[in-house]
């Protein structure tokens, strides 16, 4: 059975999860309670503005929901449409979204394929909902390590882009997945930026750019 260690540096060679959604009988889309709630109203509850959302305090808020799902949830990726070169997210934006991804070691590691099913979770934050889906492995992965949270944080990831010319008008598309480690030999960021045309990859502990494109 394949064993995945999302967490270890360097993580060339690294085995990605085989993700697919898993839509549960009577919940469209695949979300838990209904389709979400409302985004400001969800975000108010945890502190966090809707129109400033410090993305470091989304990914912690989105993990204190994953661990009322599972005890031994874990962080797995992160991606971000709408970062502005303050660090922040604009939720009033259509254009904004942000998904935090978690995982059940103990379910993703199950030989039963209903655990494996809903072995996932994905928070999608966007203008009208924080969306709370159910997402499963097709196989049975192992001893997996959930990948560190970034010590890089967006504040400093803004400001990286500001310095390189992202106006404050525009933003950036900025993700983690552990599944694309390989463009670094590690874990990055990788950031795309359209104006000015940028496309780079950011060490997610030390905010370094490993790479420019």
């Amino acid at each position: 059975m394949p064993k995945l260690a999302a967490g270890i540096v360097p993580v060339l060679g690294i085995l990605a999860f085989v993700v697919w959604r898993f839509v549960l009988p009577g919940v469209t889309g695949g979300s838990v309670g209904g389709g979400g709630g409302d985004a400001k109203r969800e975000l108010k509850k945890d502190g966090i503005s809707f129109e400033a959302a410090n993305p470091d305090d989304l990914i912690g808020a989105m993990q204190k929901r994953a661990k009322k799902w599972s005890k031994d949830a874990e962080f797995y990726a992160v991606s971000i449409n709408g970062l502005k070169n303050d660090g922040t997210i604009d939720f009033s934006s259509d254009s904004s979204v942000m998904t935090v991804e978690f995982f059940s070691p103990k379910l993703v590691g199950s030989g039963s394929k209903s655990d494996r099913d809903k072995g996932m979770r994905k928070y999608v934050v966007n203008k009208y909902k924080v969306d709370e889906q159910v997402w499963g492995v097709k196989q049975r992965y192992t001893d997996v390590l959930g990948t560190p949270i970034p010590k890089c944080k967006g504040k400093q990831i803004g400001k990286l882009l500001k310095d390189k010319g992202l106006k404050g008008e525009d933003t950036a598309l900025v993700s983690l997945d552990p599944g694309f480690a390989f463009a670094t030999e590690g874990l990055s960021f990788n950031i795309n930026v359209n104006n000015p045309k940028l496309h780079v990859y950011v060490d997610i502990d030390s905010c370094k750019v490993l790479k420019e494109l």
